[in-house]
């Protein structure tokens, strides 16, 4: 069947029986075809950060990559450092660094990464 049907630019046909195929697509690309271009993009969250008894006075923006795009994962390639101040149950209140994801990229998922919830 490889020598009828092609996998596009992007993939690489795979027999499976006499008859059958299956395109086996490089990293970034999807589809029966491989020629739909897989990308995933930071989601906007906004959250207070809190540690031990600690909590910042707003919700704080943040982006994560922490989801499925196809068969892959999302996942953080690129972030930049932000200073948040802290304001403890004490009283005192202190500077913290957190990292604000900026990038995000599309790669092969590893062992339990974004696997759904046990439904039990």
């Amino acid at each position: 069947p490889c020598d009828v049907h092609l996998c596009g630019i992007h993939g690489k046909c795979m027999r499976l029986t006499d008859v059958n195929y299956e395109c086996e697509c490089e990293e970034g690309w999807g589809g029966p075809m491989c020629d739909n271009e897989v990308t995933c993009e930071p989601q906007e969250v906004r959250k207070y950060i809190e540690i031990e008894n600690c909590l910042s006075h707003r919700r704080i923006t943040m982006y994560q990559c922490d989801y499925r795009c196809n068969e892959m994962c999302c996942t953080t390639v690129k972030t930049r450092a932000r200073d948040v101040r802290l304001y403890c149950e004490d009283g005192t209140s202190y500077k913290h660094t957190i990292d604000i994801v900026k990038e995000c990229v599309c790669k092969p998922c590893t062992p339990g990464e974004h696997d759904p919830p046990n439904k039990e």
